[in-house]
Order: C-alpha cells, then sequence, then structure tokens
C-alpha cells in the first residue's frame, strides 16, 4: 500500500508489530508506527483522505484485545484512536469503505463486523454483521465493491459470499471449490461487478 498518495513510499508490515514506510527513491525509512506488544501486523488499509489508515494485529488474549485494530496518522504516527474492537478475535482482514465513513474487518470468529465513524474514533455497529461464511485458520479475506454497495468474501468451505453492505444481507453464493478456502477477494476498482478471487491451490478466478 502506498502511502498518502505518494507513490514512491511504501508501507512494509510484518513479525512483532513491525509497520514502517520506506521511499523507494531513498531506499530509507521515513516513518515508523511503533507498537509494543501487539503482535504480528495482519493488514492495513487508508482512508480515502490519505491522512489516516487502520491496521490490524494477531495479539489477543483474555487480558487485551485493545490493540487488534488500530486507526494510525499517516505522517504524525500517532495513534488516533484504540480499543475499537473487544472481542476477543483477530482480524486477518480491513478494507476502508470508499466514503471513508466506516470500515469493515474479518474476524477469526467466522463473520465480519462494520465500524462507524464517530467523531475522530470507531465505534462497532452493532446491528450489522456478515456471518454466512467461515474463516477459520485461514485468515480468509474481504472486499468492498467501488460503489461501496456490496461486500465479498472468501469462505474456508470454498465459496465466495456477497452480502449488501448496508444491512448484512447475503445476496450470493457461489460454490467454487469445496476442497480449497477461497483466500482473497479483489474488487476492480472501477468496475464494482467484477472481482479477482483466489483460494488455497493457487487457482484465480474471476467473477460477475
Amino acid at each position: 500500500m502506498y502511502w498518502n498518495d505518494d507513490n514512491n513510499v511504501i508501507f512494509v508490515a510484518g513479525r512483532t508489530s513491525y509497520l514502517s514506510a520506506f521511499d523507494l527513491r531513498s531506499r530509507e525509512q521515513v516513518m515508523k508506527y511503533d507498537l509494543r506488544g501487539a503482535g504480528d501486523v495482519l493488514s492495513i488499509d487508508s482512508f480515502p483522505d490519505g491522512n489516516t489508515f487502520v491496521a490490524s494485529y494477531n495479539e489477543v488474549n483474555r487480558a487485551n484485545a485493545q490493540h487488534n485494530l488500530v486507526i494510525w496518522d499517516v505522517r504524525a504516527a500517532a495513534k488516533i484512536s484504540d480499543q475499537i474492537f473487544h472481542e476477543r478475535h483477530s482480524c486477518p482482514c480491513v478494507r476502508v469503505h470508499p466514503s471513508g465513513k466506516s470500515f469493515i474487518a474479518q474476524t477469526t470468529g467466522n463473520y465480519a463486523a462494520r465500524f462507524q465513524a464517530v467523531g475522530s474514533s470507531f465505534k462497532l455497529d452493532k446491528h450489522v454483521r456478515y456471518d454466512k461464511h467461515t474463516v477459520y485458520e485461514f485468515g480468509t479475506h474481504l472486499d468492498i465493491s467501488a460503489d461501496g454497495k456490496h461486500v465479498t468474501s472468501g469462505s474456508s468451505d470454498g465459496s465466495v459470499k456477497t452480502y449488501r453492505f448496508t444491512d448484512g444481507d447475503l445476496l450470493a453464493d457461489i460454490k467454487l471449490d469445496h476442497n480449497s478456502a477461497v483466500l482473497d477477494v479483489q474488487y476492480h476498482p472501477l468496475i464494482p461487478r467484477f472481482c479477482a478471487v483466489s483460494n488455497w491451490c493457487g487457482v484465480i478466478t474471476l467473477l460477475e
């Protein structure tokens, strides 16, 4: 993911909370987002304004789940919001809605949760849940269509589920391969009805 719409600066994330921005021209680190004790970085996605992004981490235990989702200020490398999600699930994928007013986090609890902007923070929307797919140990991803109307998620049972964004209703259930979990989903950036999905066996499928 690029930094603040600058194609020369990219985010690099990894183990033990490592999350930095590197300039491809100078090959130097220009910013570090330091958060100790949060575990490995699982997923990041930026908000449309380019000034903030959301990151998910895998350190979730009985005593502490405050860092599984964190909103960061891109240029200040400061936490804007944490303690967003209090369930004891990690979130292998986060995706920001095109409006910038919400984001969705895939969880290892076999559902995706929606978070709505409340002032400068985000709160769990307890009325909407996307929960007809399974994740388990596969770290299944999801994506939001470019027009913001649909959410599509892979599933460990080899299917692809599409939900209505506004209320979480299941709109489509496409069976691909019962023997291979669908791991990733990516919508076309300009044509909302097209998306690509990939499974555990390395097969890429284009869907309309």
